[in-house]
């Protein structure tokens, strides 16, 4: 199988994720949370990213048992070198905001974001492991960049709404759903269709390197690859995407 990779900007990433894919637990306690129907997606120094039974999210590497510190290899002095750099990183980038202001858009959304934020950044690198559609061409485009999953409701009421964007800005704009399912569950979905572009994405790399925690969850991307838009589908309305085609037109 061809992966394809798609990308505007190319920027080197604080952690190396360390795969401890397919590990698999009945149930996981972080704390005073209890996932049940465990799958570890993948893990770094202070995170395990994992799916289950409600979804899929991240925990805390330094909130397990011992045992599974131990088992995840987890090193309290290396962990606390990286969440140094995180904190360094993060007031760095505040120093760059300050220093060279960037646009803001109409449409940021005010409400809680489960995912790392890329708002007036450059978007993440998209891998597409295999198209389910034609695939997207995107140059010269504004990328609305939707992560999904057959299995969330949610989801599957958003995709009226992604259609009806899709028919009416089709020419300007492109919508991609990117699903870490494997291609026989996508497409054993047939309502509601989609009528937009559709990709895999089984080893889940733009998913991990967004840090998501949520979904339904878009990025909508300017034809120079800066995120304009990031949130819910059903927050970015007719309207707003009205005004940020009109303002981040090349």
């Amino acid at each position: 199988m061809r992966t394809i990779l798609l990308s505007w900007v190319c920027f080197g990433s604080l952690l190396t994720l360390a795969h401890a894919a397919d590990q698999r637990f009945t149930t996981l306690q972080a704390g005073s949370q209890v996932y049940s129907n465990v799958t570890v997606i993948s893990s770094t120094p202070t995170v395990l990213y994992i799916q289950h039974a409600q979804g899929v999210g991240s925990v805390k590497l330094k909130e397990l048992s011992p045992e599974l510190q131990q088992q995840f290899g987890y090193d309290p002095n290396k962990a606390a070198e990286v969440e140094a750099l995180q904190r360094k990183a993060q007031v760095d980038y505040v120093k760059t905001l300050t220093n060279q202001p960037q646009p803001k858009a109409e449409s940021e959304s005010v409400t809680k974001l489960y995912a790392k934020s890329f708002m007036n950044q450059p978007g993440p690198e998209m891998v597409i492991e295999k198209w389910l559609s034609d695939p997207a061409e995107v140059s010269d485009k504004f990328v609305l960049l939707e992560f999904w999953a057959t299995w969330s409701e949610p989801c599957l009421k958003a995709i009226p709404h992604l259609n009806e964007l899709h028919r009416k800005y089709g020419d300007k704009l492109v919508i991609l759903a990117l699903s870490d399912e494997p291609e026989a569950e996508v497409r054993k979905l047939t309502e509601p269709k989609l009528e937009f572009s559709s990709a895999i994405d089984t080893q889940r790399r733009t998913l991990q390197a967004v840090e998501l925690t949520g979904i339904p969850h878009v990025l909508l991307m300017d034809p120079k690859g800066v995120v304009r838009f990031q949130g819910m589908p059903a927050d970015l309305t007719e309207e707003k995407l009205n005004k940020l085609l009109d303002q981040f037109v090349r």
